[in-house]
């Protein structure tokens, strides 16, 4: 273990012998184009990491954890990921009570929309946590533009992946179907399968 933890001091990313090693535990390292493969990968389990907080209510844990995602992500000056980072992150302080926050990191995410190639899930995404700010805010008109926004930037996906015969209103309903099954009513006077024990 001793052999290892020596020879830890000695990794580098450098090509030749001719340039000092880089040594550097800041996130500002990750903007060499050496170490750029493991940028989606620290990324994609930042996000994950505070998506578990959020889930379990730890909402300290899963706000540090958005900051290293967005400080990584904005290191490397990858817009698509920059973009569903503020927006990830707008949407967790909106839902937290910190509107304000919130909205500030939604309007940059907003911002960069432009900057982005294509049309992608982030900014469905994106068109979604808009609509839950402006239904907050009580601003019902610009929510609704901002679902019917989502709702045909999803369209689109879909017809430009070769999903042409495949309808937004199919996969709602199919969705539905597969997540909420209405209750049964059970009449304890005719339910033989039931039993009821008192």
């Amino acid at each position: 273990m001793k052999k290892l933890t020596s020879g830890m001091n000695q990794l580098s990313t450098k090509d030749n012998d001719s340039m000092p090693p880089v040594c550097s535990t800041t996130i500002a390292a990750l903007s060499g184009p050496l170490l750029w493969p493991i940028v989606y990968s620290l990324y994609t389990a930042l996000i994950l990491v505070a998506d578990i907080y959020k889930h379990q209510g730890l909402l300290q844990e899963a706000d540090f954890y958005m900051k290293q995602a967005l400080e990584t992500v904005q290191a490397v000056d990858a817009a698509p990921f920059i973009v569903h980072t503020l927006t990830v992150y707008g949407d967790l302080k909106i839902r937290s009570g910190a509107h304000e926050e919130g909205q500030t990191l939604l309007e940059r995410a907003d911002k960069l929309r432009k900057e982005l190639l294509e049309q992608g899930k982030e900014l469905v995404t994106l068109d979604c946590s808009l609509g839950n700010m402006y239904r907050k805010i009580k601003s019902w008109d610009m929510e609704f533009d901002a679902y019917e926004n989502a709702e045909k930037m999803l369209e689109d996906l879909i017809s430009t992946n070769g999903g042409d015969n495949i309808k937004v209103d199919d996969i709602q309903s199919g969705l539905l179907q597969r997540y909420y099954t209405p209750p049964k009513s059970i009449n304890p006077c005719t339910d033989t399968d039931t039993v009821y024990k008192i």
